[in-house]
């Protein structure tokens, strides 16, 4: 169902680099993250439903992740100031998470989930998870084939547990 690689990016890739801003203009980039194991989601935007069903879950499931030592980043492939009102809905929602936007759609593009143009797409990315070890190499990808399909929790977890070598016992 999920595609295990991108246009561009395949599980043992190292993590292309980037430096991007959230809503407040603060930048963040990849190397900034080194150490202990990052997931890396693409959204089509903070205006898509579904990714804000998912960003909702990844907050509410967010202890699964601190219990694994795994730290999480949403790259959203729009315009801050944009008319999809990106800086209105992060001061509305404050995840635990950082929020970046790909304005320029450069990084999108680099990590192979650039959506140029389809029925229910224009410039957008492809709804994608990568997670990284702590050497920011791809460890697992998993490119959703539609605008509604994500990991669950679950498959999110057993990623990291494959990964790590570690699973963690459930309370």
């Amino acid at each position: 169902m999920f595609r295990d690689q991108t246009d561009t990016l395949r599980v043992g890739s190292p993590a292309p680099a980037f430096d991007l801003a959230d809503a407040d203009g603060k930048r963040i980039s990849l190397a900034s993250l080194k150490g202990g194991t990052i997931f890396v989601f693409f959204l089509r935007g903070t205006w898509c439903p579904n990714c804000k069903k998912f960003m909702k879950r990844l907050d509410a499931d967010r202890k699964a992740f601190r219990d694994r030592d795994t730290r999480i980043l949403c790259i959203a492939a729009q315009r801050v100031n944009g008319m999809t009102g990106a800086r209105k809905f992060v001061q509305e929602h404050a995840y635990p998470f950082p929020l970046l936007f790909d304005e320029n759609r450069r990084v999108t593009r680099e990590w192979g989930v650039y959506h140029r143009i389809g029925v229910d797409a224009l410039h957008i990315a492809h709804p994608a998870a990568f997670l990284l070890d702590a050497g920011q190499i791809i460890r697992w990808i998993a490119v959703s084939p539609n605008q509604y399909t994500r990991p669950s929790t679950p498959e999110l977890v057993r990623a990291i547990e494959a990964v790590t070598g570690t699973p963690v016992p459930r309370a």
